[in-house]
């Protein structure tokens, strides 16, 4: 298969911006403030370190691009303005935007703008009217595959192109956390908690357990499935030799509220995958099986596996309220030197004891994350079963880790029970 395609992968901090970098993604999108649908779910970066975040892509060869697809009020009007023109000024490739002063604003200073999934472009009409402004356009969530391939085919057949002359690019979502709206134009957390979810400040009362309750008698009923209104994952791994076939060209992964494992882990996954059908036509089963186990390691919430692109209802429900995955992390320490000549790092464990050979996470603001599936480290020049808490332990690595860089094991997940382990 000839086919040219974008991985767009999230960056929510530092870590997860160079785990995206380092992992395959040809792009990474973030916010900035508070004018972004994630602004209440993660931290964000500040306006000033923009032109690091910018340095830091294009150091990588890759594209850069600001998500600024709240509501708009007219009291941050000006807030908008200044975070277009510092975004412009540093070289920011586009804003993800649908609020129209927002487009009509970074437009005006020469800003590209990809239309957000916000826009809700479910039709050939509403894509023509869109490559006004946009030279990427996010489509509907409400649309199958076989929808998305005849408004592709149409651009290509009609020569829709957006303002840079090109022919518009379709994105679509490939991976991640879906909104019990589907839409993602959801009005619940304003309803019940008084914060917009269309204006970045969702609550998720829809991953909440609820109970159901006679409104006579008082007498409630306890539900198989708690998780009534908290949907499973997206997951298009099955999926991607339709994708491509498709017609879209740009995959966006979904978390900026995520650690720098998951997009590593996540990105690398589809990267893979992705590459592997563009070869050679088709994903092998063996690739499928070990590439989902990848996943599975990863944070999520089960997987609905084809989902709204295949035509499916949302009736894929999570039966657990947080994390599914297999694994989660421990905190043990940081990394307190790094020997470049011989590649050793050296960890102080300041939260616990680790065992030798244990499987161990790293993660940090320019080294991402860094897995080791077999952790062999020395202490005092001796190889031990356990290396106590308070204790520095030295073990070779790939590349360069960076001192206070996090130091975590990877241990089974036990379900069944409140952790007050990192679930990141």
């Amino acid at each position: 298969m000839n086919h040219s395609f974008e991985i767009m992968a999230p960056g929510g901090d530092f870590a997860s911006l160079s785990a995206a970098l380092r992992s395959g993604a040809d792009s990474v999108y973030i916010g900035v403030g508070d004018l972004n649908m994630r602004s209440h779910a993660t931290m964000n970066f500040q306006i000033e370190e923009l032109e690091e975040v910018v340095r830091l892509a294009r150091a990588a060869g890759k594209k850069l691009y600001l998500t600024l697809n709240t509501i708009i009020f007219n009291s941050e009007l000006e807030k908008m303005r200044q975070l277009c023109d510092h975004a412009k000024k540093a070289g920011v490739d586009a804003v993800i935007a649908s609020d129209f002063a927002v487009i009509s604003y970074a437009r005006s200073i020469g800003l590209s703008v990809h239309g957000s999934v916000q826009m809700n472009l479910s039709n050939l009409e509403a894509v023509r009217f869109a490559a006004q402004f946009a030279d990427v356009v996010v489509l509907a969530r409400e649309l199958a595959l076989e929808d998305i391939a005849s408004i592709c085919r149409s651009i290509k057949e009609e020569n829709i192109c957006g303002p840079s002359g090109d022919l518009l690019k379709i994105e679509i979502f490939i991976h991640g956390a879906l909104c019990v709206a589907q839409s993602g134009r959801c009005f619940m957390s304003q309803i019940s908690c008084n914060q917009s979810a269309n204006r970045g400040r969702c609550f998720q009362p829809c991953r909440r357990k609820y109970e159901i309750k006679d409104a006579d008698s008082g007498m409630t009923f306890l539900l198989e499935n708690s998780n009534v209104m908290s949907p499973t994952d997206l997951c298009m791994l099955y999926h991607l030799k339709e994708l491509l076939e498709s017609g879209a060209s740009v995959f966006k992964i979904e978390g900026r509220g995520r650690s720098a494992d998951y997009v590593a882990n996540v990105v690398s996954v589809y990267r893979e995958g992705l590459d592997e059908v563009a070869e050679k036509g088709f994903l092998s089963d063996e690739s499928a099986s070990r590439l989902m186990a990848r996943l599975e390691k990863t944070f999520n919430r089960s997987f609905w596996h084809g989902g709204y692109y295949l035509g499916e209802n949302l009736d894929e429900w999570s039966k657990l309220s947080g994390n599914q995955s297999p694994v989660q992390k421990k905190f043990l320490g940081r990394v307190t030197n790094f020997f470049a000549r011989s590649m050793i790092a050296e960890i102080t464990l300041e939260a616990g004891e680790f065992p030798q050979d244990g499987q161990a996470l790293i993660t940090g603001k320019i080294t991402g994350a860094m897995e080791l599936e077999k952790c062999h480290f020395m202490l005092d020049e001796k190889y031990p079963e356990i290396a106590p808490k308070g204790s520095q332990i030295t073990f070779k690595v790939d590349r360069k880790v960076r001192r206070g860089d996090l130091f975590y094991q990877e241990i089974p997940r036990k379900f069944g029970y409140i952790s007050n382990l990192d679930e990141a």
